[in-house]
């Protein structure tokens, strides 16, 4: 049986209970019966604890037209909670609700590609579950929110990676040319991973704020690209990458908002390929369609969506649309299949992805974890891998 942080925790509880004399029955009892609030508790003081001694993120002021009293903002004014949602009912879904998601019950499959013998003069793509992909995109290298050590929180022991999921380590990549990150959650900005990546890292491109993070780590000034929306970085082939607005927040402590997030275009010489980050559903994307369009693969999120973070998450039938304005060829769903981090059972949003592409007309390209993925004739009739996973 796996069992979550919070459940590994509650047994050290009880080990200590049933190990101290000091301990009166009340205590006990009590004790017993609000395992899952001690739990909550020792990692929001962990949270703060990381906040009061982190950095300069949460102090700086940036000169942004996005950047306005003392935060970041999504365009269109919204923020991560949607309206009525509550603290209490927050807390109970995390102390309670989340305990009944029904997670892998055996390892999720996956392919052990040779990354390092990638051919060359391909385009190609190799997916690490959630939100960690690598693209080899016109002789170049790029690795894009890059999570392997485990667990996806300010504490070890706490939103465990699902079995199966860690069949890539740092040693097992190539230099990479271009280091990408689309906001600074920990599912997305594993600093255990990147200080490991560090001698591999060539190129560093992140939204404002972020780069803080990597100065910190002793990457040098000339590595760091720090952008805000709608800037652009022309990399070492020439291709064209383009940071654009996403629907989303920011935040790794209590302090939250103090970095942007972004969505990512890259106009390659034979492709062009949207990558979304997190971010929910809004007029946006059919404007991206227009602008830098038509993309030729969507990266799209889909995965961990809730009524309460509509406005920062998009579900399935979202991200259809989302690829319908985006006037995409491809749409290749990522943020699923690592993590616990919603209320929806770990298989849902492919199940639902899947159904939906097939109904409406979309190219779903759903590749195993570590299988390489030719972009340029990417195959639409991928094998329903997680209908494996018992």
């Amino acid at each position: 049986m796996r069992l979550r942080g919070e459940d590994r925790l509650s047994f050290v509880l009880v080990f200590l209970i049933r190990n101290n004399d000091g301990f009166t029955t009340d205590m006990m009892m009590h004790l017993k019966r609000n395992f899952k609030f001690y739990c909550f508790l020792i990692t929001s003081i962990a949270m703060i604890n990381f906040a009061l001694i982190s950095n300069e993120v949460t102090k700086k002021r940036w000169d942004s037209p996005n950047y306005k009293d003392g935060a970041f903002h999504n365009l269109d004014g919204s923020k991560t909670m949607a309206e009525g949602a509550s603290l209490l009912g927050i807390v109970y879904d995390y102390l309670i609700s989340r305990q009944f998601v029904r997670e892998p019950s055996g390892p999720i499959p996956t392919i052990k590609t040779n990354l390092k013998n990638l051919p060359k003069d391909k385009d190609l793509y190799v997916w690490f579950g959630h939100s960690s992909f690598l693209l080899q995109l016109n002789g170049q290298t790029i690795l894009i929110d890059p999570a392997f050590s485990g667990y996806a929180s300010p504490v070890s022991f706490s939103n465990l990676a699902y079995p199966g999921t860690d069949v890539y380590a740092v040693d097992d990549f190539p230099d990479i040319d271009y280091l990408l990150i689309t906001h600074d959650h920990y599912d997305h900005l594993d600093l255990k991973t990147i200080s490991k990546l560090k001698d591999k890292i060539r190129n560093v491109v992140v939204p404002l704020g972020i780069g803080d993070y990597f100065r910190e780590l002793g990457f040098t000034e000339s590595v760091i690209s720090e952008k805000d929306w709608f800037d652009e970085v022309i990399l070492a082939n020439d291709d064209k990458l383009i940071l654009t607005p996403t629907k989303h927040s920011s935040g790794r402590s209590i302090f939250q908002n103090q970095t942007l997030w972004t969505s990512y275009v890259i106009l390659s010489e034979k492709l062009k390929i949207y990558i979304s980050g997190d971010g929910g559903y809004g007029p946006h994307f059919s404007e991206y369609g227009k602008k830098y369009g038509p993309f030729t693969i969507a990266i799209l999120e889909n995965g961990q969506y809730r009524k309460i973070w509509k406005n920062v998450h998009s579900f399935p039938e979202e991200v259809i649309q989302t690829a319908k304005d985006l006037q995409t060829q491809y749409l290749i769903p990522v943020h699923s299949s690592k993590f616990t981090m919603a209320l929806h059972e770990w298989d849902e949003p492919l199940k639902r992805i899947h159904s939906l592409g097939i109904h409406q007309n979309i190219n779903v390209v759903t590749p195993m974890i570590g299988e390489a993925l030719d972009l340029s004739h990417p195959e639409t009739q991928c094998p329903k891998w997680w209908e494996k996973v018992k």
